[in-house]
């Protein structure tokens, strides 16, 4: 069992390759950073933010104002009388909603990765980094030229007879060639990311999908499936139901895979009411490299539980901020202070 250091009272955070922004119950937005093991206080009086693209999209609680940081906390520009901060991400496609009015008019601002601050404050649109935008409505799937609007491509499930697969628009993501969809059956549907070509069909139920060396790993219960990202078929598939190894784990909530290992958080550890667990696995052969467990359960939504790099940072429902870090070469974890 490993102590955890710990920040209190967060509300939110954000995580990049370096460091970890706070913004804590008292408004303050803080910035913490990795190597350094040391935090400083960038603004006060902010009541949301989203990290894009390098910069912090700030809400003011006491005005409409969105004001625009650098990441040492610089104001590089605002939006007067902006509210409604909305993050988009399908992975190679990411931009920002920001609703504003502008002379009594609403308009509806997408900031687009390749962020130029020079016109950014008169910008009312933008565009996404990569070419098309793909989304899911019913049992249709589309991609859209983001440039011209238009339709490129769309999948119906009803074409290809799939039986028991209603499309996740929230599960969307793209690798390379491929985009993949979850299925509210906890289904995963592969296309080509350029025509919409059917590729394959898993129907293992698992989700929460990782990648790692050409692989998906994905998570339902106390499992962990790998399949062939070219193929979907099955590689293997582990169960931790009746393994010594893993005492107290409930189910996985989430689980990020590399060359070396796989993460898996589970928001609640059975063996100990009330708090949470993360595992450390060998990619190779699934055995345990490292346990950890937090005082309180684990907020299982995506955005409080976040991985970059060697570090992973976790939101417990007492608003404490968990930061550790992996390290490979003594495959374990150091905590940071």
């Amino acid at each position: 069992m490993i102590t955890l250091d710990k920040i209190a009272n967060v509300k939110k955070f954000e995580v990049s390759e370096t460091e970890v922004f706070i913004l804590l119950a008292n408004t303050d937005l803080k910035k913490y950073n990795f190597e350094q093991k040391s935090s400083e206080l960038l603004k006060t009086n902010i009541s949301n933010f989203v990290l894009f693209n390098g910069y912090l999209f700030c809400q003011q609680k006491s005005d409409s104002d969105i004001i625009i940081l650098e990441s040492n906390g610089k104001e590089a520009c605002r939006f007067e009388g902006a509210y409604n901060l909305c993050h988009k991400n399908q992975n190679e496609n990411e931009f920002l909603l920001i609703t504003c009015t502008v002379d009594t008019v609403q308009q509806l601002i997408l900031v687009d990765s390749n962020l130029d601050l020079t016109n950014l404050a008169s910008k009312i649109y933008g565009y996404t980094n990569t070419n098309k935008w793909i989304y899911a409505f019913k049992d249709v799937i589309y991609s859209i030229d983001v440039y011209s609007g238009k339709q490129q491509w769309q999948f119906s499930i009803n074409d290809f007879n799939i039986q028991d697969f209603t499309p996740d628009g929230s599960k969307i993501f793209t690798t390379g060639n491929f985009v993949l969809i979850e299925s509210n059956e906890k289904k995963l549907l592969c296309m080509a990311i350029s025509t919409g070509e059917f590729k394959w069909l898993n129907e293992s139920i698992a989700s929460g999908w990782s990648l790692a060396n050409g692989k998906l790993y994905g998570t339902y219960g106390k499992y962990i499936v790998e399949i062939d990202l070219a193929t979907g078929n099955e590689i293997r598939n582990y169960s931790f139901e009746n393994s010594s190894e893993m005492p107290g784990f409930n189910a996985m909530y989430k689980l990020w895979a590399s060359k070396k290992r796989i993460v898996c958080v589970d928001t609640e550890n059975e063996g100990i009411e009330g708090s949470g667990v993360v595992r450390i696995l060998n990619t190779d052969n699934f055995d345990t490299m490292n346990i950890i467990s937090t005082e309180e359960m684990i907020i299982g939504t995506d955005s409080n539980v976040q991985m970059v790099n060697d570090y992973l940072c976790l939101l417990d429902f007492g608003k404490n901020l968990h930061i550790l870090l992996l390290d490979d070469e003594l495959l374990n974890i150091k905590n940071m202070a």
